[in-house]
């Protein structure tokens, strides 16, 4: 995460945790000249609901205008996390240890971009996957992921 974006994420954070509600992660993906930003929320006490999701939107969408985080437009998308959970800090790493993933790194491990297996947990900055295909474990930098999440096993 850049410098740029680890500021408007703890901005938007604070504005998250004020309002009562647990901040997951953020997306900013360039479309075309406007940024899109993806704000992933819960509750403490379980699932979000839909009109939860509408008034932390028009809060944080008021908010955001106020402080001019950004100078031009941008698109605001508030969800929640889901069940194939994006994984953003080292904490959902630990948080879901023994979970199937799916891994994308800016950079190569062995030849490789992305790896699926088991999340084993981290060790210091590095994040432990499982790999199923060769029972091989690989660590990954937390940062050089450059998206994870959670994959559902039917």
């Amino acid at each position: 995460m850049s410098t740029e974006q680890n500021s408007v994420s703890q901005v938007i954070e604070s504005h998250i945790v004020g309002m009562g509600y647990v901040f997951v992660g953020l997306e900013q993906i360039q479309q075309g000249s406007t940024p899109l930003l993806r704000i992933y929320v819960e509750t403490n006490e379980g699932p979000i609901n839909i009109d939860e999701i509408g008034q932390i939107s028009h809060q944080l969408s008021a908010a955001l205008d106020v402080i001019d985080l950004f100078k031009n437009q941008y698109t605001l998308e508030v969800s929640s996390p889901g069940i194939e959970r994006p994984l953003f800090k080292l904490g959902d790493y630990e948080r879901f240890a023994g979970e199937q993933v799916h891994i994308k790194l800016k950079r190569s491990i062995e030849q490789r971009k992305q790896w699926s297996g088991q999340l084993q947990g981290v060790e210091g900055e590095e994040v432990l996957i499982r790999v199923e295909e060769n029972d091989k474990l690989i660590r990954c930098p937390l940062i050089d992921i450059k998206k994870a999440r959670l994959v559902v096993q039917w």
